[in-house]
C-alpha cells in the first residue's frame, strides 16, 4: 500500500505579488468569470446588465437563477423535506 502525503506550497507575499503581476488574463476569460459569479451567486439583474454591456453570452437560463436562489435559501434555512 502507498501512502501519499500532500504538502502545502507556501509562497511569500512578495513572490505572490510578482507572480500575480506577471499573470495575463484576456478579456473574454475575465468576462466569463464575472458572468459565472453573477449567475452562481444569484445576481440575475447584474448578469443581464453585464451581458449587455460586455457583449457576453448568457450560458445559463436566467429563469433558473431564481429557482436556484429559492433552493439555496430553503437549504440554508433548513426548510428541506
Amino acid at each position: 500500500s502507498t501512502i501519499v502525503i500532500m504538502s502545502q506550497l507556501v509562497v511569500r507575499d512578495d513572490e505572490w505579488r510578482k507572480r500575480l503581476a506577471a499573470m495575463k488574463v484576456n478579456k473574454a476569460d475575465m468576462d466569463r468569470l464575472i458572468m459565472n459569479y453573477f449567475v452562481v451567486e444569484g445576481y440575475k439583474d447584474a448578469a443581464e446588465q453585464f451581458a449587455l454591456e460586455s457583449n457576453t453570452s448568457l450560458e445559463a437560463d436566467l429563469a433558473s437563477i431564481g429557482d436556484r436562489m429559492a433552493i439555496r435559501s430553503a437549504i440554508q434555512s433548513g426548510d428541506v423535506d
